[in-house]
């Protein structure tokens, strides 16, 4: 599952890339309606084989499909591989509607 990870910084052209990639990526994939779920991140993944576990890290761009939290949706987390531009792993969770906010 995905994990951030607080000990590697990337440059703000770095984020603007992975941003970049992420958002051709969702729009592609989920359409327009959208939100951008918080700054870009570095974080990792664990693939277990038979062999042993390996441990992925990339940037990530974190998405809310759709925009509106009233309704049932999806968090996508997009890694970006910034030697080659492209996106190498694709993490989805539920993400429940919320109800409207009430009247002070």
């Amino acid at each position: 599952m995905f994990q951030p990870k607080e000990d590697t910084s990337l440059s703000e052209d770095q984020k603007e890339e992975v941003m970049n990639i992420g958002v051709a990526y969702v729009e592609e994939n989920y359409g327009i309606d959208y939100s951008i779920n918080g700054d870009v991140e570095v974080g990792s993944y664990t693939e277990s084989r038979s062999e042993g576990d390996t441990v992925y890290t990339y940037p990530v761009a974190s998405f809310r499909v759709p925009a509106d939290y009233q309704e049932s949706g999806l968090i996508v987390n997009v890694m970006v591989d910034l030697e080659t531009g492209e996106v190498v792993k694709v993490i989805t969770a539920p993400s429940k509607s919320m109800p409207p906010s009430s009247p002070p």
